[in-house]
This record gives structure tokens, sequence and C-alpha cells, in this order.
């Protein structure tokens, strides 16, 4: 909704006081993918994931807010003239559903359990942004994310 935006208002107020850990579904394609690899065993003629069960969060690291996600949306798209992003509390805008205040995952016991890798969320967004507009050259393409 920020890149369809973005290029058409001079002024984005987004909200500051919602926190989570944005996450690409690529991202979670493949740390799945992992998990799975990992997590499988073979016993007798089933495969199982007996030695691995529980309840595990995936997430990329770290913690924004739905404003410094947009701010950084804007920075990386390079989209001109760039709008202004303004943060704005939730109760100045209208919601069609309640969001949590804060809804950041831990994925510690993920990490250690599966012995993988979780990019950062502004990793992420760079390489998503990236495969959006393969003319477009960023950095981010030669990323964890990107790389293949």
């Amino acid at each position: 909704m920020i890149l369809e935006q973005a290029p058409i208002k001079r002024e984005l107020r987004v909200v500051n006081d919602q926190f989570g850990c944005p996450t690409w579904s690529r991202t979670v394609a493949r740390a799945t993918a992992q998990v799975i690899a990992r997590a499988l065993v073979r016993q007798g003629q089933a495969w199982s994931f007996s030695n691995a069960g529980g309840i595990y969060h995936l997430a990329c690291q770290g913690v924004t807010s739905r404003f410094g996600l947009a701010r950084r949306i804007v920075e990386l798209a390079e989209i001109s003239p760039e709008p202004t992003v303004i943060p704005v509390p939730t109760q100045a805008r209208s919601a069609e559903a309640d969001r949590p205040r804060f809804s950041a995952l831990c994925c510690d016991s993920t990490v250690r359990q599966f012995e993988i890798e979780l990019p950062h969320w502004e990793a992420a967004l760079e390489a998503a942004l990236c495969c959006k507009d393969r003319n477009k050259p960023h950095t981010a393409c030669t990323n964890w994310e990107a790389g293949s």
C-alpha cells in the first residue's frame, strides 16, 4: 500500500505506536524449508519431527513501528518527489480491525533449535524491493534473501 500511495500523495500518515517484525513471505518460505530440512528425521519407513516438537515463532529480526517501516520503504524505493511520512497515533486512524500495540515475535528458540539465521527486517525489505524491480540496481540483490 505504501508503494502504491507514495508516488501520488505528498503526505503519508502512518501509525507510529504499533510495533512488530516486518517479515517478507520469501523469508518465511526459505526459513521453513531450512527448518524442515533440519528437523525431519527418518524413523524406519516413516519420517518424523519427533525431536523438534513444540511451537516456534518465525519472523525477521528486529522490531519497528508501522511508521518506521513506511519511512524505510519510501527511502529505499527512491520515489520522486518523495512524500513526507508523518507519524500519527493509532487513535488518529480509522481501522477495520483492532491491532495490537506490540506484536513482535521472539524467534530465539527457532534459531537455536534449528540452527538457522533469520535476516533483519531491513535486509529482507531491501531484497523484496530489489525483486520487485529487477531493472533497479540495489546492493540488496546480493544479500541472504535475493541470493538465488
